[in-house]
């Protein structure tokens, strides 16, 4: 089914569907404690956009927004709807009882921490 709709990768189609896979797996894990939240968000959130292509371009639009479509549901409503949610993360973070909060001390904390430490520059 990947190299049908996504045959432009490089590697076999095998090695992207296990990397798809193995993004939603651990990435579910990561984002339920806390850990991370923002980069994981957005990697499960780039692979619920490549699902929604890949609906689109199977089904195509089906009559959206006034068609009715089999079984009543449009096949990429459920991808679109974990972009918008896993976007909400991405953007606002996990909160204040993640473990980035509490072990790290803020996840931008340690973020901007990182990036001080690989360009060297250290504020006062």
């Amino acid at each position: 089914v990947v190299a049908k709709f996504f045959g432009f990768l490089p590697g076999p189609p095998q090695f992207w569907t296990l990397s798809a896979a193995a993004t939603q797996i651990v990435g579910a894990a990561l984002l339920s404690v806390g850990i991370l939240s923002r980069p994981v968000a957005a990697s499960m959130s780039a692979t619920m956009i490549t699902a929604v292509i890949f609906h689109l371009l199977n089904t195509g639009g089906e009559a959206f927004p006034l068609g009715v479509p089999k079984a009543h549901s449009y096949n990429f409503e459920l991808a679109a709807m974990y972009v918008f949610v896993l976007g909400y993360f991405a953007v606002s973070g996990a909160g204040k009882y993640s473990v980035d909060e509490q072990v790290l001390g803020g996840e931008l904390n340690f973020y901007s921490g990182l990036i001080d430490k690989v360009t060297g520059s250290e504020e006062d």
